[in-house]
């Protein structure tokens, strides 16, 4: 398991940045084992322990500025 983040820059439309947005909500409220492809996405395969419910609201705050 890896325990460093790489730091990656994306430029982004508005449209872009609320798809992902919503994405990451859904992400968020929706039982991990209904979802277990989306988690395979979000942990790169268990190469890394997923975002936590205030990570999300963080990197969501960060995107909304």
């Amino acid at each position: 398991m890896s325990t460093t983040d790489d730091i990656i820059t994306v430029e982004l439309t508005g449209r872009e940045r609320d798809t992902i947005l919503a994405a990451l909500r859904h992400y968020q409220r929706v039982p991990k084992h209904e979802i277990l492809d989306l988690v395979d996405i979000a942990t790169n395969g268990d190469e890394h322990v997923a975002l936590s419910g205030e990570e999300i609201d963080t990197l969501c705050e960060e995107l909304n500025q």
